[in-house]
């Protein structure tokens, strides 16, 4: 397949939701999407604040994973053994998303994708699909909406949501805390499940996300 751009698409704010939302969370073999890889995803699909769908996968890793990526997602070498092929998963996320359409009308939202999982991802349709996605125009990021209501920041109406998340996120702010376990805290989500497995982070994330959707829409 042969490398291709998705059309730009103007961005829609956080009071202008799209026809689907896709929350998504991924684990890694380490911190460098430059050398390392996604080892399990999960993706859930809502339409109008509601969840219409849900795909979640681990995904085989040719090395053995270090220890201190087992001792925090629980994840380890056995478990990736059932795994599916990294081609496998680019193809079914790719069409999950909807990113095979010509302009869909999505949003991809994530607690901190824009400084890591939309690195991963991206990588991950490139090197599998041989296509190089600007995300830019479809991202939501939980992390920056929570540390700009912290901040009390607002976005200019010129300017694109992303570009607002990742300057908020830029911003140097010592003490204000924005992870996924304090944004949950900050808006009152339960967490009940252990954090730092995919399908476990995207359902809190779901749920900031939600928690913002009520105050912003």
């Amino acid at each position: 397949m042969s490398t291709e751009y998705l059309p730009a698409v103007t961005a829609k704010s956080k009071f202008e939701e799209p026809a689907a939302v896709f929350i998504y969370d991924i684990e890694t073999s380490g911190l460098d999407h430059r050398i390392d890889q996604p080892i399990e995803i999960c993706v859930i699909k809502l339409k109008c604040g509601v969840e219409t769908g849900r795909y979640c996968s681990l995904i085989k890793y040719e090395r053995p994973l270090q220890n201190d990526i087992v001792a925090i997602t629980g994840i380890d070498d056995e478990m990736l053994k059932a795994g599916d092929m990294r081609s496998q998963a680019a193809r079914e996320i790719y069409s999950f998303i909807g990113l095979d359409e010509k302009s869909p009308d999505i949003r991809i939202c994530g607690h901190n994708i824009l400084r890591f999982d939309n690195f991963f991802l991206r990588k991950l349709f490139k090197e599998q699909l041989g296509i190089l996605i600007n995300f830019g125009p479809y991202t939501y990021d939980t992390a920056a909406q929570c540390k700009a209501e912290k901040l009390k920041l607002t976005r200019a109406n010129s300017q694109s949501l992303d570009r607002f998340h990742s300057h908020v996120l830029d911003i140097y702010a010592p003490g204000i805390k924005y992870n996924l376990l304090e944004a949950a805290r900050y808006y009152g989500v339960e967490v009940s499940k252990t954090a730092h497995r995919a399908e476990a982070d995207a359902e809190i994330t779901m749920a900031i996300y939600l928690k913002q959707r009520a105050l912003n829409f």
